[in-house]
């Protein structure tokens, strides 16, 4: 067995210096008959006056600032990582939404489109892809293509029920002292011969309005009913009703039923068995004081895909094409106060554009100051 040696290294010790001779790095003392200094001059210049000089001057300085706080490397790794989650959320969000796509794809109703509903069911699927809430909107998809088209008698029962009802609503509403007050009120604020007209553009057909003040803003529009007899004389009967519904504070619509096309009259149907739109009067008063407005120049205010994509009584590549516009429409704060939104009266501004006025903010302004409101 070799013997285990271990080896202190060595370490050589020096003897101190000599201490230094007295008086040695002191100043010398000033010569016996030297003056003393000047009161307040007085200068130490002993070896440690300067040290003692240096920490007093120290003490009476102001304490430096703290220095700014650096985030930590917990911190950057945090950080790191929360991206890095949101970043595989959002990878596993998109992998689930193209999924969904493709069985969309699949459904018998997408098949069943033409090639201009295929067009733009795809342009909604690439539309909803780069949005946050893709799986909303792939939600509201499938539901609209697991809505099938309602057969023309149903839609035509529906409409028929709606205008029944507005009839006896306007039947109960005749039978009180106001609404027998008020009755033609608009055709005697329109047949002012005060009245200072303006013609103007709608939506197929030219219109008048007084905007001489915007606070009282009347508009007069002319209207043909063409259809069966029946369905025309029950349109033609809701007028009163119509004007009533459209009226709000410093407003009114007059409407002229005639039995004439022409550059200033609106021709429209009544076709029971279709959806109701500006094109065709049928259903509900209100409804009917909502299409009006459209040829006046105003822009539905609703969500299009809340309203309609289970709608069947709205044939599926209608409601399509709508769904395309509401996933590209700017957010309407104030839509649902509209009656082209899910209000029940115009609002100034929409007063406004019907009016058609040069400057539409200050319309605005100017009947919320006296009206009040929106």
């Amino acid at each position: 067995m070799s013997e285990l040696t271990t080896t202190t290294p060595r370490t050589t010790i020096q003897a101190p210096p000599p201490p230094p001779p007295p008086g040695a790095g002191q100043a010398a003392p000033p010569p016996a008959d030297a003056p003393p200094p000047p009161e307040g001059d007085y200068v130490d210049r002993s070896a440690n006056a300067g040290v003692d000089m240096l920490f007093a001057e120290l003490a009476d300085a102001p304490p430096l600032p703290p220095k700014p706080d650096r985030p930590s490397g917990d911190a950057d790794a945090k950080k790191a990582h929360g991206g890095l989650a949101a970043a595989a959320a959002r990878a596993a969000d998109l992998a689930r939404f193209d999924a969904r796509v493709a069985t969309l794809k699949q459904h018998p109703a997408y098949k069943a489109l033409s090639a201009d509903g295929k067009k733009t069911a795809d342009e909604i699927m690439n539309t909803a892809r780069g949005k946050d809430n893709r799986q909303y909107y792939a939600d509201k998809l499938e539901l609209l293509f697991n809505t099938p088209d309602a057969p023309p008698a149903a839609v035509s029962a529906n409409n028929a029920a709606d205008v029944q009802v507005s009839l006896q609503e306007s039947k109960d509403r005749m039978k009180t002292a106001d609404a027998k007050a008020n009755l033609d009120k608009e055709e005697k604020l329109s047949g002012d011969a005060a009245r200072k007209w303006t013609t103007v553009s709608g939506d197929g057909a030219t219109y008048q309005v007084d905007r001489s003040d915007v606070n009282n803003v009347v508009v007069k529009m002319k209207v043909h009913v063409t259809g069966k007899a029946a369905d025309v004389a029950n349109t033609k009967a809701l007028e009163d009703d119509i004007e009533k519904k459209a009226a709000t504070h410093g407003y009114t619509l007059d409407i002229e039923f005639v039995d004439h096309d022409g550059a200033d009259v609106f021709t429209v149907g009544a076709n029971p068995e279709e959806w109701t739109t500006s094109g065709n009067w049928v259903g509900s008063t209100f409804d009917i004081a909502h299409e009006a407005h459209h040829l006046l120049g105003l822009d539905d205010r609703y969500d299009y895909i809340e309203s309609h994509a289970d709608n069947a009584d709205m044939d599926m590549e209608t409601r399509l094409h709508w769904f395309n516009v509401q996933i590209k429409k700017p957010y309407d704060a104030n839509g649902k106060f509209s009656i082209m939104g899910d209000g029940s009266k115009p609002l100034h501004d929409d007063v406004c554009k019907v009016a058609q006025v040069p400057d539409e903010k200050a319309c605005v302004d100017t009947r919320t100051t006296t009206h009040g409101g929106k």
